[in-house]
């Protein structure tokens, strides 16, 4: 039988002191451990308060990663690319000297 909790309220500003505004209260419902629910997923319910400024410059902070990401993606490709054809490179070069 499944028990029902009372809500929790968490205040993250201590917690954050270097981003006040952006966190105001966390709440959350405790998930409830009931053998016939453990195969369904977990609810929660958070609230945010922030100001413009600051969700633009997450907005921007998490595309600057993302990009930056993909970035770094290509470029081990093309790394892992140049190192498999110089290993070849390498194959031929010592397979024509043992056959010279």
């Amino acid at each position: 039988m499944a028990q029902k909790h009372a809500q929790q309220s968490v205040n993250t500003e201590k917690a954050h002191p270097a981003t006040p505004n952006l966190f105001n209260k966390i709440r959350r419902i405790p998930s409830v451990k009931d053998s016939s629910d453990q195969s369904k997923g977990k609810e929660a319910m958070v609230g945010i308060k922030s100001d413009v400024k600051t969700l633009k410059q997450l907005s921007s902070s998490g595309a600057a990663a993302k990009k930056k990401r993909e970035d770094n993606q290509v470029d081990r490709g093309m790394r892992a690319i140049e190192g498999a054809v110089q290993a070849r490179l390498q194959q031929d070069r010592d397979n024509n000297q043992s056959s010279s």
